[in-house]
């Protein structure tokens, strides 16, 4: 069938990612991908990427569904004896496509054309004699043999993409000096363009290797537990389902749930935590991290390329190749080269009837490296950084729109209020009804729910001492509650919403509910068989740090801080004092708060909106760009978020801020050292005041010079957050919103003099 040609990696509303092994380093079937698609009634968007084969397709849903898009994707691979045997082909590790060329075969090929140069250098020089440059000669063979890649690229270039470059035109420039008896020349020329090109590939490829270093597994064996015995077993054979062994220093080879023993795990490669951390039975662990203490045995969910870490390897290496928009300045200014090169290049000949200075401009010019590095370079060497730090930038794309956001919305539970809330309050409608009963109720119905306040309950049951029974079955209602079948009983657990939504009667609590939304809490009402039985008040503290964050973020640019929450508007809005943002928007299902965040982009305002990747991806797939904070893990906040932190550490968000805005300086930095170098390289060469190996070296010493500057990113740290004043009581040191009352009075009494505010 055609869907064993392409997969769906990830799908919402309006957006879908697929991915096929057709695709893969095929830039020809990409495009046909494209064309057929982008003809369809509907479709905003496609963008294909043949380095690892996938397609995000963007679409009205108004106007096209879901499974129209899948049909037409059916007709595109189809089930044919030619797509058989390339399935075949590839799968066997090959393919029918040209291999690239090795980082370590081209390294060779220059270091020998490099000694070839040396050679001729020392004849001339030191031997006093002359070299042969005629058609046939050592040198015009030579540059033949070297430069041939070359030239079949330019070729491949104008006839595939249409398309005229420096690239091209230095090509064939080396073309007409060998036949104008210049072999020495076009071998100069081949080899700067060729020390271009490796320098190009290496820089790409140290930021893959970097990234694969800090993400890659390097298991090759792992132990399958066999009827009770340990098996050494490729990593590449294990399946879902299987059990694996990992003992004292091990590193785990597979996404799965520990079914037996404990163990302290680090993590740090997932959530960013530098400190080990304790896992037993029941907890889910991914592959990458390692097992510091203990021996522990895992049941297999995901392996292999569908493990958490190989997803984020793939997107990373997937941004690599991403343009980021400030790249089209590069294009412009190899097309102003290209022209500016023609015209120097015959006005010199006009002016001093002079070869040997054209030859000369003509090197300064010979290959636009240094523009075509200087963003390149900045994006891998920023994305490498962001990603040392568990930050995973999806492209450069998204990395150069963060920094030019001038609004930011937040979601409130789990983002800017700590991910695990806490039971503070249970109120019980029927005295005689033991607590232990209402949340072990509570517990149960929402044992599979993934919402941070479902995890206060589970987690104050554990507390307690309660074995939380099993449900028959259970529903989420999103942005409302759960329902769920407990032992013949109808549980709900959720807000006033869904209690309403059933028909439930709250108005016995209404008081009660109005003071804990008055004091901060997240009430949940628990209800059997339609019969409210009680309430839960349940509070988030305030994440440590995030009133600073949003000050520095104003201080960077920020004009708009939102709060975008599905929490009561009682409950928001004193947290959004408490934070100190602009705007508050409550009791928002998901498509409400993907709809504020299309009203802000419709008043021509660029928003970022930062969730927890669950209940805000869809928020986050309408937004200027998507930031999931707590991401480690989560297939929905990868796959949904352009930006996912692993850890949710807010002054990470002020962080790619300011790398973004660097990576910005340092791309403009390198455009002047390119081109100003060129320009002062092409005056010195037209007037005679460097030869041709000056005008070589020249061009080799600025593209060096933009390698440099943008390695500089790799150490790229962010300055320290200012501090923030808060109010403390010089009498007691307690911090409060306003200073101590009871002491204030003391102190104005006693000794007539009024409290300090100190900064902490």
């Amino acid at each position: 069938m055609a869907l064993s040609y392409y997969r769906i990696r990830h799908s919402i509303p309006g957006r879908m990612r697929i991915k096929s092994f057709l695709m893969r380093k095929n830039p020809a079937y990409c495009r046909a991908v494209n064309d057929a698609l982008k003809d369809m009634k509907g479709i905003a968007a496609v963008s294909s990427n043949p380095i690892v084969g996938s397609a995000v397709i963007l679409y009205d849903e108004k106007r096209v569904t879901q499974k129209v898009i899948l049909a037409r994707l059916d007709e595109i691979f189809p089930a044919s004896y030619h797509l058989e045997r390339e399935y075949s082909v590839r799968a066997a590790g090959t393919s029918d496509t040209p291999k690239s060329r090795s980082l370590l075969r081209d390294l060779l090929e220059v270091s020998a054309l490099a000694c070839i140069m040396v050679y001729f250098l020392i004849k001339v020089v030191f031997g006093k004699t002359p070299v042969k440059q005629t058609v046939f000669s050592l040198p015009a063979l030579a540059s033949v043999f070297f430069g041939y890649p070359i030239l079949r690229d330019a070729i491949r270039d104008i006839a595939e993409k249409k398309k005229y470059s420096l690239h091209q035109f230095m090509a064939f420039t080396a073309i007409v000096a060998i036949f104008m008896a210049e072999a020495m020349t076009a071998l100069e020329i081949i080899f700067i363009m060729r020390v271009g090109t490796l320098i190009k590939d290496f820089i790409t490829e140290r930021s893959r290797r970097a990234i694969r270093n800090i993400l890659s597994l390097h298991e090759k064996e792992a132990y399958q537990v066999i009827d009770g015995i340990e098996v050494a077993t490729p990593v590449s054979e294990l399946k879902a389902g299987d059990i694996v062994a990992v003992h004292t220093g091990e590193r785990i080879p597979v996404d799965g749930i520990i079914v037996s023993g404990h163990a302290t795990i680090d993590d740090a490669h997932i959530t960013g935590r530098s400190v080990p951390e304790y896992r037993s039975t029941g907890s889910n662990i991914f592959a990458g991290t390692v097992v510091y203490d203990g021996a522990i045995h895992i049941r297999a969910e995901k392996v292999g390329t569908e493990t958490y870490l190989a997803r984020v390897l793939e997107m990373v290496e997937e941004s690599l190749t991403s343009r980021v928009p400030i790249m089209d300045q590069g294009d412009i200014l190899s097309a102003r080269l290209t022209r500016l090169g023609t015209i120097v290049s015959v006005g010199t000949l006009i002016a001093t009837q002079s070869i040997y200075r054209v030859l000369t401009v003509l090197l300064v010019m010979s290959c636009p490296c240094a523009t075509v590095l200087a963003a390149s370079t900045a994006v891998s060497a920023a994305i490498a950084n962001a990603a040392r730090r568990n930050i995973l930038v999806k492209g450069g794309l998204y990395l150069e729109e963060v920094g030019k956001s001038d609004v930011i919305c937040f979601d409130k539970t789990g983002t800017v209020t700590c991910s695990q809330p806490e039971v503070e309050q249970i109120l019980i409608h029927n005295r005689e009804m033991p607590e232990h009963e209402l949340i072990g109720a509570a517990a149960s119905a929402e044992l599979h729910s993934h919402h941070p306040l479902a995890w206060a309950i589970t987690d104050r049951a554990k507390k307690m001492g309660i074995e939380i029974p099993g449900h028959a079955a259970c529903q989420v209602i999103v942005g409302r509650g759960m329902e769920a079948s407990i032992d013949g009983h109808k549980i709900l657990v959720g807000n006033e919403h869904l209690m309403l939504m059933r028909g439930v009667g709250i108005e016995e609590y209404q008081k009660d509910t109005d003071r804990l939304i008055a004091e901060g809490h997240s009430a949940v009402f628990v209800a059997r068989n339609g019969n409210l039985i009680g309430l839960i008040g349940i509070r988030n503290r305030v994440r440590p740090g995030a009133r600073r964050i949003i000050k520095y973020l104003r201080n960077d640019g920020v004009r708009e801080v939102h709060l975008i929450t599905g929490d009561h508007q009682k409950v928001a809005e004193k947290m959004a004092k408490e934070l100190g943002v602009d705007f508050c928007h409550a009791d928002l299902l998901p498509e409400e708060k993907a709809a504020v965040i299309e009203k802000l982009t419709c008043d021509g305002k660029l928003p970022v909106m930062v969730g927890d990747g669950v209940n805000d991806a869809l928020a986050m797939s309408k937004a200027h760009v998507g930031i999931a904070m707590g991401a480690g893990g989560s297939d929905v906040a990868i796959e949904a978020a352009d930006i996912a932190l692993a850890s949710s550490e807010l002054w990470k968000i002020a962080y790619v801020r300011d790398l973004s805005k660097q990576t910005i300086k340092t791309i403009e930095q390198n455009y002047c050292i390119a081109t100003y170098s060129n320009l002062a390289g092409v005056i010195l060469g037209a007037m005679g005041l460097i030869n041709p190996l000056i005008a070589g070296f020249l061009h080799i010493s600025h593209s060096l010079g933009v390698l440099f500057n943008s390695t500089r990113l790799l150490a790229f740290d962010m300055p320290e957050l200012p501090p923030i004043s808060r109010p403390v009581c010089a009498v007691c040191g307690k911090v409060e919103s306003d200073p101590c009352t009871v002491c204030v009075r003391i102190r104005e009494k006693d000794m007539g003099e009024p409290v300090n505010v100190l900064p902490i």
